[in-house]
């Protein structure tokens, strides 16, 4: 017996809709990024990122290295920005360069791990994107302004 009897249809035709209606909101040089962590919060990454590209997102926001592995093996044009916004755990800098993702950083063991993997799979300096967080005052994660 389900504890939980609910049920949730995505149409991926609204999906891609309000987000090109978001993306007509926005200012003309914004870049909306969909969030699409916890398997699209239980809608299906399979359906939601693929429609979110199609709409015109240039940005997918995962939570892991994992999710943002799942993401790019439904989304593998390496032209969509994956970003994990939990940032890399040692040892996983290597799988965030091979897949092409773009991790937030706030601790410099963060950049060391992403460093180190970069180097060791040849590329060039500056070629790997990171995102730096800052604390905006939640204090749950992020860099020190000064």
């Amino acid at each position: 017996m389900s504890t939980r009897p609910c049920r949730a249809e995505i149409r991926t035709q609204a999906f891609e809709h309000n987000f090109r209606f978001l993306q007509e909101l926005a200012a003309p040089e914004a870049e909306l990024l969909a969030i699409v962590k916890a398997d699209a919060y239980g809608h299906s990454l399979a359906l939601c990122a693929p429609a979110a590209v199609r709409a015109g997102a240039h940005w997918l926001g995962v939570t892991s290295v994992g999710e943002g592995i799942a993401a790019r093996a439904v989304c593998p044009d390496a032209g969509t920005r994956l970003l994990v916004i939990g940032g890399v755990f040692p040892g996983q800098g290597a799988a965030a360069i091979a897949h092409h993702l773009t991790a937030v950083a706030w601790e410099p063991w963060q950049l060391d791990e992403l460093r180190a993997a970069a180097s060791a799979a040849g590329a060039l300096p500056g070629s790997v994107p990171v995102h730096l967080e800052i604390d905006t005052g939640m204090s749950r994660q992020g860099a020190d302004p000064e």
